[in-house]
């Protein structure tokens, strides 16, 4: 066994066989090798009792202060726990995996339902020794930690919220994002009596993050208790080598050793080299000062180093997306901790099926996730009818000026323009190259870029390798469970954007004259924010009591954009007079 699977559940007594057997169901479907039960029930004699006839071949522990409340239980041929310090509302114990010799810090919290009695728990969660640096908390906190966290009932006030904010900002430990179910209890009432709430939690500090990269958290109910099964699974990653083919473009065959520094991805390897390179010239120089020719060398190489260092920054920036980074922040362990955090937050591991299952069959996740997108992307929907000319002939149509100005050749200077307006550290396409590159090279290979462009608008065609996109999924929501609280975002290639680019300068100046101004989209200068605010500025009307009867109503029109009839645009493009190289 390479990895272990935990689980974590407040069980709501375990003294009965109906309560014991779907523990061991799940345990053996998860290959769980470490469990933290809460709420147990069971103590002296019958907690023996009940390990020694269901729960053969497991170890367990429970001292006189956690009995009936908390109760760890592992494997004893993978997992060997030693108990560091109990307290009434948590166990903290070391955990070694026998076949890594990975150590880590286990903290099981079950916390009281008293306000007053959980300071306590705050307290020494905060003044904890660890003979070990990786942590990791688990458990029912019996808290609220934001005030989305409980839904039903009254709300939640700032007095719930501050011990445990106050915990949070001691920057001990990072919350780990669960999947599947948002909330982790309920009352099980019904009607406006239905309580759901977010007790139960999962944290972590940066070195368990190091020792524990590929675990994720998933919440899932069980039909015995009251509470959501928290399983944590190490997830078997299999290490990608992506290939890299670099071939000519546009002509471009052979390039110098400053070009070469680009395609390599080698970015850290070369900072690295550089700084050492520096050190020791500076090291050399400090030993005879007045040597002009080791000045010379220490000048030169620290040239070398703040241009990689630049680039090694550029690079982290945009694996980050952190707008506070600046250079010298590149080696700070925060910079680092959030890199990690990030990343974790990002996987997705498990959706919900229709029926309210959380799938976590990584396979089926991937299948689920296709199938959704591949229904509506690169799929043709035909529109009812055709246009009536007659009625936009009505509107304002293009005049002969403006289609004049539309298709008049491009220039040299209209792609470099286009592509300089392209920020330099947007995400790149599939090739692997962002705009940073073409703009650090544009004196070497702007000319072929720019042929390449233009023959775009000559010919329409276009290669597939630059039309094709690499689709990110950014969440809609705070807590996604399946594909459609997804949204799909294109990254494409930077010359495909460079063309579109191209399409909007030529654009910007005639789509005034055709789109009328009190429009909220594709009006220059004014965003979509506009609307939420005239929304609002609506909405404040709506409880007045002299006011008329009024409703308002919400259209879903998440697919709007991935549902266009080309024919139609095309139909539409030619009603209003835009000809080619725009329709």
């Amino acid at each position: 066994m390479e990895s272990f699977n935990l689980m974590r559940w407040n069980v709501r007594g375990l003294n009965k066989r109906n309560k014991q057997m779907p523990i061991l169901d799940i345990c053996g479907l998860n290959k769980v090798c470490i469990g933290a039960l809460l709420e147990t029930k069971i103590k002296g004699e019958k907690l023996k009792e009940v390990m020694g006839t269901s729960f053969t071949g497991w170890d367990y522990y429970s001292s006189s202060r956690l009995e009936g409340r908390i109760l760890l239980i592992w494997k004893a041929c993978w997992v060997k726990i030693e108990a560091i310090k109990d307290h009434d509302q948590f166990s903290h114990c070391r955990v070694r995996l026998c076949t890594t010799d990975q150590d880590f810090c286990l903290t099981v919290v079950y916390g009281s339902n008293q306000l007053e009695a959980r300071r306590s728990l705050w307290t020494e969660l905060a003044n904890l020794t660890f003979p070990i640096k990786p942590w990791l908390i688990v458990g029912d906190f019996n808290a609220v930690f934001d005030s989305k966290d409980r839904m039903g009932a009254r709300a939640i006030t700032m007095k719930e919220l501050e011990d445990a904010r106050h915990w949070i900002d001691l920057g001990m430990v990072e919350e780990m994002k669960i999947m599947g179910s948002f909330y982790t209890w309920s009352n099980n009432q019904e009607g406006g009596n239905h309580i759901f709430s977010k007790l139960d939690r999962v944290f972590f500090n940066e070195d368990w993050l190091d020792s524990f990269p590929n675990v994720s958290a998933v919440a899932n109910w069980e039909v015995v208790s009251d509470h959501c099964v928290i399983l944590l699974k190490q997830l078997s990653v299999q290490k990608r080598v992506f290939n890299r083919f670099i071939s000519t473009i546009c002509g471009l065959a052979i390039l110098n050793s400053s070009q070469q520094s680009w395609l390599t991805g080698d970015v850290f390897r070369k900072y690295e080299e550089s700084k050492r390179a520096y050190q020791q010239a500076k090291s050399t120089l400090f030993s005879d000062p007045k040597n002009h020719s080791l000045c010379l060398v220490e000048r030169s190489s620290f040239l070398e180093f703040k241009k990689q260092e630049k680039i090694y920054a550029g690079f982290l920036y945009q694996k980050s997306k952190i707008d506070w980074l600046r250079f010298g922040d590149e080696s700070s362990s925060m910079f680092y901790a959030s890199m990690k955090k990030r990343k974790i937050n990002n996987r997705i591991v498990s959706s919900v099926t229709e029926g309210g299952r959380v799938e976590d069959n990584y396979p089926k996740v991937i299948n689920h996730f296709v199938q959704h997108f591949q229904s509506f992307l690169g799929c043709s929907s035909k529109t009812s009818g055709h246009i009536d000319s007659s009625i936009i002939d009505l509107g304002p149509i293009m005049n002969f000026e403006d289609q004049l100005e539309l298709i008049k050749p491009f220039s040299y200077q209209d792609v470099k323009t286009a592509m300089f307006s392209i920020n330099a550290i947007k995400s790149p396409g599939p090739d692997g190259f962002g705009a940073g590159f073409f703009k650090s090279l544009w004196t070497d290979i702007g000319k072929e870029v720019s042929k390449a462009v233009l023959e775009f608008f000559d010919t329409g065609y276009i290669p597939k390798s630059l039309n094709s996109t690499i689709l990110a999924l950014i969440p809609k929501v705070d807590h996604p469970t399946n594909a459609t609280k997804y949204r799909p975002i294109a990254c494409c290639a930077t010359m495909y954007k460079c063309i579109s680019k191209m399409h909007y300068h030529r654009l910007i100046y005639v789509l005034p004259k055709l789109i009328n101004q009190n429009q909220g989209a594709f009006i220059k200068n004014i965003s979509l924010a506009h609307n939420v605010l005239i929304l609002q500025d609506l909405i404040k009307g709506h409880n007045r009591r002299q006011s008329s009867p009024r409703c308002l109503m919400k259209i879903d029109i998440s697919k709007a954009y991935d549902s266009i009839d080309w024919d139609f645009f095309r139909e539409h493009a030619e009603s209003i007079q835009i000809s080619w190289p725009f329709h």
